[in-house]
């Protein structure tokens, strides 16, 4: 897999994980298969998904084909960030009923 196709796997999950955080405060697609889509590709995989491009995107960070600035990989990386932030500050705790 290409690392562009990567970026763009990584852009569809962070989408997902947009989706799946306003799903906590407007619910749609209750009991769906859809949901369960959303919210698996959203929570989970999108932290992971962004990790690796963030590994591979500093692993080619030496190589003369890595010299611009890839604003698909920057996005990704900010989504890395805030998703980190939500995780250790418990935003994203299902257990929190204070919400």
């Amino acid at each position: 897999m290409k690392i562009s196709q990567l970026n763009k796997l990584a852009l569809i999950c962070n989408l997902a994980f947009c989706f799946a955080l306003g799903m906590r405060y407007y619910p749609l697609f209750q009991g769906t298969s859809a949901e369960s889509l959303i919210l698996v590709s959203g929570l989970v995989l999108s932290p992971l998904v962004n990790l690796l491009v963030l590994v591979i995107n500093l692993v080619q960070f030496g190589s003369p084909a890595f010299r611009t600035i890839r604003p698909l990989a920057l996005l990704n990386s900010l989504f890395l960030l805030l998703q980190a932030f939500l995780l250790f500050s418990g935003a994203l705790s299902l257990g929190n009923t204070n919400a």
